[in-house]
């Protein structure tokens, strides 16, 4: 379990740095950590939701809600 987060986490580390990048330019407000976890929740759910056959495939439905999120953390 430990190795598994550890992979997990090294996997997010670009988003992590950019959004620090984006937070410290001023295009992002709040916890750059907290705003990838929200990103990385609402894609991994929506993902999960397609797996398992409650809603379609539909990469732009998915386009839109990574564009909501990321909207959504915006100055």
């Amino acid at each position: 379990p430990i190795e598994s987060l550890r992979l997990a986490r090294a996997t997010m580390r670009p988003l992590f740095d950019t959004l620090d990048r984006g937070v410290e330019a001023g295009v992002f407000v709040g916890d750059p950590s907290e705003i990838a976890t929200h990103l990385w929740a609402a894609g991994h759910g929506h993902i999960s939701l397609e797996i398992h056959g409650f809603v379609d495939q539909d990469d732009a439905a998915f386009e839109r809600l990574v564009g909501r999120m990321v909207h959504a953390h915006r100055t």
